[in-house]
């Protein structure tokens, strides 16, 4: 070592025998040793490198949450400071390992070390250099000052007073403080970067921490020394950013169920009123049992403190859902209204207001039809069934006169067949909750009527008794079809079943088609393409089928334009 000093007996057998033996064997076990050294330090700067890439994306997140969240943005402050205090000592380190390697290497160019990888350097085994610039003469007493070992334990052991400063201050904070085990364990990981010094003697001689990770190694192990200790202060940074941007979570109720809600501020709204509601994502907790919620009906509560004055009544609580139930007896718009008491994870209990308004009403139903104010007979007509106060499971929805049959689709919706013209009756029942039925409301009165002929279509033409086809737009006829146009109802389709065809032929003599279906036959298509203008083709006896049975649509007389 540079300067003499006074070492232990261990480390003057090693001095020798790395004089003696660096021609021979030792060699060779030395190069394997440093080059471990190496691997292991390249490993480190690895991970290292690895963590500060998952800082940079979790800290922004973590930004980015804190925005909506006023405890986060606590957590985000101390988190943030630890980050400039640990940084700092990381930046030092590097400091300290460009100071080592450039006078190891006697750069021409200091700053060259600051990218120098350890692995090329050329005096990896070089230990009385680093020994000297971190220890000095005296190993008994490492000196003090800049890019020393002394130093470096100085500023670690800065480094993790302030942090558990930072981290008991913020455990005053009732709001914000760290739940029990989180602080036990990020305390402990603090903790663990203080500079312990040794207990046992080596060989008689009592080290400290400078000596016993500095003194009289080779450059290999000194730089990778130092990497472990930015390793273990990367790693503190990691369970800060851990524990404080998932701490503001844990102080809130634990959310593991979510079910989709609608409230309104009234259940009954007259005709013609607007209705108003908020429809959301609810979402619930398992941890919502009876010893840490009550819903309360009523009391005196200051909820900008979320503490109680005088507590309500407790109701019936299942699964974090308060079970009220009340006979009904005046009419008119009601209010409920009290707290939720619920325990946070500091086991103390906060309050949440809660208010509803609720119509009672008289009993009465409505029959709207969702199409049209008639019935139609052979479609599926829609209506909507309700009645005030009940749910649509509960209604007892009959039918009287026109053949109809309901068939019920759910939530308040049915089909309505009909056979036959005239007039139909839908009354609405609802089975109360003691089992009575009770009629709602007088029956709704509708009309049965047939659904309107539709009109045939001959070219892509509506037909009009009598129409006029130029020569080309006559020879792309290729049969007849049905529409119904303007009608309510969508989809409704009718289908040509028969007619007959009539035209001359090149004799001048008439020749008629009975066509089944709707297509025109090849020879009628052969006919009209050979028709000279002034030439009359005649639609007759056009039938076609759809709801309600069979339909007549009468006869189309078609003049070939020239």
């Amino acid at each position: 070592m540079a300067g003499g000093g006074k070492e232990t007996p261990r480390q003057k057998m090693i001095g020798m025998m790395y004089l003696v033996l660096t021609a021979l064997l030792a060699l060779n076990v030395s190069k394997d040793i440093l080059k471990g050294f190496i691997t292991v330090n390249e490993s480190m700067e690895r991970t290292n490198a690895s963590l500060i890439d998952n800082q940079v994306k979790s800290l922004q997140d973590f930004r980015e949450y804190a925005k909506g969240d006023s405890i986060a943005r606590i957590h985000l402050a101390i988190t943030e400071d630890i980050f400039k205090l640990t940084q700092e000592g990381y930046e030092y380190v590097n400091k300290l390992k460009a100071h080592v390697i450039a006078n190891t290497e006697n750069l021409d160019d200091p700053a060259a070390a600051d990218t120098m990888h350890l692995r090329f350097t050329e005096k990896q085994d070089d230990y009385d250099t680093p020994t000297y610039l971190l220890i000095g003469d005296d190993e008994s007493s490492p000196k003090s000052g800049a890019l020393t070992a002394r130093e470096l334990k100085d500023k670690i052991i800065n480094i993790h007073n302030q942090m558990l400063t930072k981290l008991d201050a913020l455990q005053k904070d009732e709001s914000a403080k760290l739940l029990e085990p989180d602080y036990n364990r990020l305390a402990g990981k603090i903790k663990s970067l203080y500079p312990i010094e040794p207990t046992v003697p080596v060989e008689g001689v009592l080290e400290s921490w400078e000596t016993q990770n500095f003194n009289h190694l080779p450059l290999a192990a000194v730089i990778t020394n130092l990497t472990k200790i930015q390793n273990d202060i990367k790693s503190i940074e990691t369970s800060f950013l851990g524990e404080l941007s998932t701490a503001s979570t844990k102080s809130h109720t634990k959310i593991d169920k979510l079910g989709a809600q609608v409230f309104s501020e009234t259940g009954y709204v007259q005709q013609g009123m607007p209705f108003k509601a908020d429809i959301f994502l609810s979402a619930s907790s398992s941890d919502f049992t009876n010893e840490n919620l009550q819903v309360l009906l009523g009391g005196e509560y200051d909820f900008s403190k979320k503490t109680a004055i005088k507590e309500g009544n407790p109701i019936n609580t299942v699964g974090g859902i308060g079970k009220y139930e009340i006979t009904t007896s005046a009419q008119g718009e009601q209010v409920i209204k009290g707290a939720i008491k619920l325990k946070n994870p500091h086991n103390v209990f906060e309050y949440y207001p809660y208010e509803y308004k609720y119509m009672v009403a008289a009993p009465s139903a409505a029959v709207s039809p969702d199409k049209m104010n008639v019935l139609y007979v052979g479609l599926d007509n829609p209506v909507s069934i309700s009645a005030a106060g009940v749910a649509p499971s509960s209604l007892i929805v009959t039918s009287s006169g026109g053949g109809a049959t309901l068939i019920p689709k759910g939530n308040g919706k049915y089909i309505v067949k009909v056979t036959q013209k005239g007039e139909c009756m839908i009354s609405v029942s609802a089975r109360m909750p003691d089992g009575t039925v009770r009629q709602q409301g007088p029956p709704m009165r509708f009309r049965v009527k047939m659904v309107p002929n539709p009109i045939a279509r001959i070219g892509g033409k509506d037909a009009n008794g009598s129409m006029e086809f130029k020569k080309l737009d006559a020879m792309g006829i290729g049969g007849v079809s049905a529409i119904l146009p303007n009608f309510d109802f969508e989809n409704v389709n009718f289908t040509i079943t028969s007619y007959v065809v009539v035209l001359k032929n090149k004799k001048n003599e008439l020749e008629d088609f009975v066509v089944t279906g709707s297509k025109l036959p090849p020879r009628a298509k052969e006919l009209i393409e050979k028709a000279p203008p002034g030439t009359r083709i005649f639609f007759e006896k056009i039938k076609a089928t759809g709801p309600g049975g069979l339909r007549d649509l009468g006869d189309v007389t078609i003049k070939i334009k020239s």
